[in-house]
C-alpha cells in the first residue's frame, strides 16, 4: 500500500482544503483592497479561469477521443496527466485572486432567494383578487 492511497491521507487533504477555503473566506472579509490591486486581481481571476477551464476542456476532449476510439487509452491518460498542473494552477489562482475581489459573503444563496421560490408568478395570488 502506498502512502497516498490510504484513507487518512485523503481525509487529511480534504480537511486541509476545507481549512484553506475557510481561511480564504475569513481573510477576504478582513482585507481592504485598493482599486489598482482589485483590477489586477480581476485580471488574474479571469486568466486563472481561462487556464483552468481550458485545461479541463482539453482533458474532456481527450476523454471523448478515447470513448469514440480515435485514440488509445494510454495516449488519452498521458495527455490528461500533463494537464494536472494547469488545472490546479487555475483553481489556486481563482481562490487566491477571489480573496482580493472582496466577495459579499452575507448575500443569500440563489436557492434561498425569492426568485427560486416554489411559487411562480402565474400561481401567486394577486393583491385584490
Amino acid at each position: 500500500m502506498r502512502l497516498h492511497d490510504t484513507w487518512w491521507t485523503v481525509a487529511a487533504a480534504a480537511l486541509a482544503a476545507c481549512a484553506g477555503l475557510a481561511a480564504c473566506a475569513w481573510i477576504s472579509t478582513h482585507l481592504d483592497v485598493d482599486p489598482a490591486l482589485h483590477t489586477a486581481a480581476l485580471f488574474v481571476h479571469l486568466a486563472s479561469l481561462v487556464l483552468g477551464f481550458g485545461a479541463v476542456l482539453v482533458a474532456d476532449y481527450y476523454g471523448l477521443l478515447w470513448m469514440t476510439r480515435r485514440c488509445a487509452l494510454r495516449e488519452a491518460l498521458g495527455a490528461t496527466n500533463r494537464l494536472h498542473l494547469p488545472i490546479w494552477a487555475g483553481l489556486g489562482g481563482l481562490v487566491v485572486s477571489g480573496v482580493m475581489l472582496e466577495p459579499d459573503l452575507s448575500s443569500p444563496s440563489p436557492a434561498s432567494s425569492s426568485r427560486w421560490s416554489s411559487s411562480s408568478p402565474s400561481t401567486a395570488s394577486r393583491p385584490g383578487s
